[in-house]
């Protein structure tokens, strides 16, 4: 079985974000970047709001 969606917990994503970009290769931060950005996911990981927020992503 595949799961349809996935939600991440938009603090927990930023904070991971900011973490690999500093461990990936250039590329790899790219292919980051793009996935992010397919998914709906790319201007969530900039957002500092301490709610805990949840955002469906289809996989």
């Amino acid at each position: 079985m595949i799961l349809e969606k996935v939600s991440f917990d938009q603090q927990l994503l930023s904070k991971e974000y900011r973490k690999a970009k500093h461990v990936l290769h250039s590329h790899e931060a790219q292919q980051l970047d793009r996935w992010l950005k397919a998914k709906g996911l790319y201007p969530g990981v900039f957002q500092t709001n301490p709610s805990y927020q949840k955002a469906p992503v289809k996989v």
